[in-house]
């Protein structure tokens, strides 16, 4: 089993089933915004 923190509670269902439930794998960083680049190319004015 992984480390407990990875789950969530155990659940007790009506009939006796006991359900574990994983939780969602925590979001990853978001990669940093790479930063404009200027124009390149014949300009109109």
């Amino acid at each position: 089993m992984d480390q407990l923190q990875s789950y969530q509670p155990p659940e007790v269902l009506p009939n006796g089933d006991i359900i574990i439930r994983r939780q969602a794998p925590a979001a990853p960083d978001p990669k940093p915004e790479e930063p404009a680049k200027p124009e390149t190319g014949p300009r109109s004015l």
